[in-house]
């Protein structure tokens, strides 16, 4: 039997190496486009829900999104990429009578870039079945449906194990950044935003006036939501004079010339209210809209002429936020240091964009 090791170690080389995993793509700067394909997919759980993931490009043309003819570079029900799983988990909300797809154009980035983005309808409140009589009941159940629409993504058939699902950052969008700041920490005082609003009637009161208010109590944090995003902020009132303070670590990006949610009595206001650690950005001449996609399914809004018209050209305000959102997720929620270098001033030199860091 003394021949027995000496076949044995003939017949090893015969069985080759394991296979490996082949690598995930090096992830590039967040201003670039991203490495990945992106795939998307529709779910229909107690509501609506879009999700983004990073996909094998199945070599087609992209896919219009449901109920609009519009397309960027998504890919339905394409078949994930799992070379950097699992990927972190973003959330997205949309703004007073949006729609779960309208800031595609940072949903897709963020896909394409190694996370998966998740992102509800909030019923009664979409371009699609607005009812303003329900915005009270809306605003304290928005959080919640951000917390399902979480909860759905670790199970989705085909998608299992893709995503990272015990932290993730909430990206808002308006109406929405209220809901991330609600979901992020934030805690409602109903009786002064009430009491401001008798006596002011800013925009953001809408959310307290247009219907009967909903049980606070609905509208509770997500310990899984680590930081937030506040794209067009406003609605500082809603949270009274301590109703922010358990906030986590946020960013919040307002255009000085937002007419929807002005920047004197709503953007800036918020933004001052935010506890530390935060990141506040001015777009100059952006407005509210130009950081969506709606001026590609509305483009008669004003500011949506850009330039001509003495606004921030809307690619601009979009390559802005996609670039700041990527990094600022990023940093949170990746072991990867290139990220925060994009989260200090003197990434931003031009004129345009003004940061401010409150550690």
């Amino acid at each position: 039997m003394r021949w027995a090791p000496v076949v044995l170690l003939w017949l090893l080389p015969a069985c080759g190496p394991a296979e490996q995993e082949p690598a995930p793509p090096v992830r590039p700067a967040p201003d670039q486009p991203g490495p990945y394909a992106v795939g998307v997919t529709t779910v229909e759980s107690e509501g609506v829900v879009e999700v983004w993931y990073p996909a094998v490009d199945p070599g087609t043309e992209p896919d219009p999104y449901p109920d609009v003819p519009y397309a960027l570079g998504a890919h339905r029900d394409a078949d994930p990429d799992r070379r950097g799983a699992p990927y972190p988990l973003v959330a997205f909300s949309h703004g007073f009578g949006g729609i779960r797809y309208q800031s595609a154009f940072l949903t897709e980035h963020l896909a394409a870039h190694g996370f998966v983005v998740v992102a509800p309808d909030h019923r009664h409140n979409t371009m699609l079945d607005l009812d303003e009589s329900m915005t009270g009941q809306v605003l304290v159940e928005r959080p919640g449906d951000i917390a399902r629409a979480v909860d759905l993504v670790p199970e989705l058939p085909g998608l299992v194990g893709l995503a990272a699902a015990e932290s993730y950052a909430v990206v808002g969008h308006s109406f929405g950044g209220v809901t991330a700041l609600l979901v992020g920490g934030g805690e409602l005082d109903v009786g002064y935003a009430q009491a401001h609003c008798d006596e002011h009637h800013d925009r953001g009161c809408a959310f307290f006036t247009d219907g009967e208010i909903g049980d606070p109590e609905l509208a509770s944090p997500d310990p899984r939501a680590v930081v937030a995003v506040d794209l067009c902020p406003g609605g500082w009132y809603a949270f009274g004079t301590s109703g922010l303070d358990g906030l986590g670590p946020t960013l919040a990006v307002a255009g000085d010339r937002d007419q929807d949610l002005p920047y004197d009595r709503e953007g800036r206001p918020t933004m001052d209210a935010l506890p530390a650690p935060k990141h506040l950005v001015v777009l100059a001449d952006a407005g509210h809209w130009g950081v969506t996609d709606l001026c590609a399914l509305a483009p008669v809004i004003d500011e949506c002429r850009g330039a001509e018209a003495g606004w921030m050209e809307p690619h601009r305000a979009q390559a802005i936020v996609r670039t700041l959102v990527t990094a600022y997720a990023g940093d949170a929620l990746l072991d990867d240091p290139q990220y925060a270098s994009w989260l200090v001033p003197d990434a931003w030199p031009d004129a345009d964009v003004e940061l401010e860091v409150v550690p």
